[in-house]
């Protein structure tokens, strides 16, 4: 039979065990968070109408150029980062999560203090919480430099749309050339015949 100090003692060590468990599995949860492109987040809807970011992996810093603690309250610092136009956008669509419980996603401009203008695509998936507020978890990631590709490849297609349009209308030309050029023949052929019905 175990005495109450033996007891404790298994106590203790199963929570030991537990805890170094957690701490492995935070450190691999970091490490991988670390070497994703972008940031993943929890964003958080109060029951007061609130919205904050109770977590946000270290992608922080390059996504909106902000630290952890900068959303951990209150977002206001992104939105003051968010395009002027696509605020709006982006509160309706949040607000359409909320009353559908289904997926949130976006594509939306921001402007950094550093970086400028830059695209990023968001998306995230809300859970309902005992305390009535909802949760998102999710990740967010700047689409920037595929989007100026796709820029890219936009203007190449007008420009070879634009030159095979310009072939086509110098090839045309030069039928539309020749089909003159025999059509003054003609009527130069047409005016010595004596044939009226071949005349015409």
């Amino acid at each position: 039979m175990f005495s109450t100090y033996d007891e404790l003692q298994v106590i203790s060590q199963s929570l030991r065990v537990i805890l170094e468990e957690h701490q492995k599995s935070h450190e691999l949860f970091q490490k991988m968070s670390q070497q994703m492109i972008g940031m993943l987040y929890q964003f958080q809807k109060s029951i007061d109408g609130n919205y904050c970011f109770p977590y946000t992996s270290l992608g922080i810093k390059e996504v909106f150029e902000l630290e952890s603690e900068d959303l951990y309250l209150d977002m206001v610092k992104l939105t003051d980062r968010l395009h002027p136009e696509d605020l709006p956008k982006i509160m309706d669509s949040i607000e359409n999560s909320v009353e559908t419980m289904e997926l949130w996603q976006a594509e939306y401009r921001i402007i950094l203090p550093k970086k400028g203008l830059r695209y990023h695509f968001g998306q995230s998936m809300p859970e309902l919480q005992a305390d009535g507020s909802i949760v998102w978890y999710g990740c967010v990631t700047d689409i920037t430099d595929s989007k100026n590709i796709e820029k890219f490849y936009n203007l190449q297609k007008l420009d070879t749309l634009g030159r095979l349009t310009s072939g086509i209308a110098h090839d045309f030309n030069n039928i539309l050339s020749a089909i003159m050029g025999y059509n003054q023949l003609n009527k130069f052929a047409g005016e010595d015949c004596t044939d009226e019905k071949l005349k015409e």
